[in-house]
């Protein structure tokens, strides 16, 4: 194991009072959006101070600077998966149905440049390589496995593998897919549609039931 992914991933503790925490909430909610619009690269921690209000002071005595303000931006992220998943509808009328929603669901709350600082413009992901794929695993595999249940039981489809298998097949592809437009932003939104059309195929492919299913 290399030593950097040795590293524990920090907690970042919120102020005990309410005002203080919703101060705290701002700040991360306000940098996650200039991120994600911008780029780690593109934003100082003047500018997130600037339009979340409060002072340079009291963000580096919670943050300690931009690096670890970034990395609180996508632990935090991360920590919203589990629900973002929990609230995806499964409206049918198929499973092939519910399958390309699932994809669809997934692929358009992906934050690239979020993505593209974690990968390219931090060394927040070698520091902490084995933490955050722990904590991916947990907050992304799981809930999807329960999807695909929700899926199998609420369309009476079999599927030729488990659904933690079907979850595990559908975030591998998804990575690639994920890292691949991150790191190159040439002909995005084509790529994502082939990328999403290709995982859901995948996926549709595995049913065992397809009559009234597809």
């Amino acid at each position: 194991m290399n030593a950097e992914e040795l590293h524990e991933l920090p907690t970042f503790i919120q102020p005990p009072t309410a005002r203080g925490q919703a101060r705290w909430r701002k700040v991360v909610e306000t940098a996650k959006r200039l991120f994600e619009e911008r780029g780690y690269n593109e934003v100082s921690l003047a500018e997130i101070v600037r339009e979340a209000g409060g002072s340079l002071t009291t963000v580096y005595r919670w943050f300690g600077n931009k690096n670890d303000l970034f990395l609180c931006v996508v632990l935090d992220h991360i920590s919203r998966v589990p629900k973002m998943i929990d609230l995806i509808k499964l409206s049918g009328p198929t499973a092939r149905a519910d399958v390309e929603a699932v994809v669809e669901k997934l692929v358009v709350n992906v934050p690239f440049n979020v993505a593209r600082g974690v990968f390219l413009e931090t060394r927040i992901f070698s520091k902490y390589q084995s933490k955050m794929l722990d904590l991916i695993e947990q907050n992304t595999n799981v809930p999807i496995a329960s999807l695909f249940g929700r899926i199998r039981r609420e369309r009476g489809v079999e599927f030729v593998v488990s659904d933690e298998e079907l979850a595990l097949t559908l975030t591998r592809f998804f990575r690639g897919l994920f890292l691949e437009v991150a790191l190159d932003e040439t002909q995005k939104e084509q790529r994502l549609e082939h990328g999403k059309r290709l995982i859901a195929a995948v996926l549709i492919s595995l049913i065992r039931t397809p009559e009234g299913a597809r």
